[in-house]
């Protein structure tokens, strides 16, 4: 995982449990955040069963990042939506790939960020543009 991907879990899940765990919590959730062969299900699941060790103040921060997520695939899914009429058929072909990439829960997060890496790379300068007109995956180029 790139250092941007290891940080943006690190501020999501570190961070956010530092009041609520122990020590010892806190050394556990960073071997499952740090473990890269962990599908991202995986992570979800031993994330949250370690929350629900912890106590309640730990299970009401994770339902917080859950409910966080949701709120910017909800964000994203409504924009796509909003211009998915105007985008061509190989741009809505990418965006509905990305989509595809990020709901995979049986892949890591390794895995995941070298499949958003080489369909952007595959990408023509053509394509590239106009999903970026959109804002729509510009993050990924």
């Amino acid at each position: 995982m790139t250092d941007n991907g290891q940080q943006i879990i690190r501020k999501l899940f570190l961070d956010a449990f530092s009041k609520s765990m122990n020590a010892e919590q806190k050394q556990e959730l960073e071997q499952i955040v740090n473990n890269k062969n962990l599908t991202k299900q995986q992570i979800h699941d031993q994330i949250k069963a370690l929350c629900e060790k912890s106590g309640s103040e730990s299970v009401k921060k994770f339902d917080e990042i859950e409910k966080f997520i949701e709120e910017i695939k909800e964000h994203v899914s409504k924009k796509v939506k909003k211009v998915e009429g105007k985008l061509s058929s190989d741009a809505f072909t990418f965006v509905k790939h990305v989509q595809k990439i990020y709901e995979d829960k049986t892949i890591t997060p390794i895995q995941e960020e070298q499949k958003l890496k080489e369909l952007a790379n595959n990408a023509s300068p053509l394509l590239k543009k106009e999903l970026k007109s959109y804002d729509i995956c510009s993050h990924l180029f």
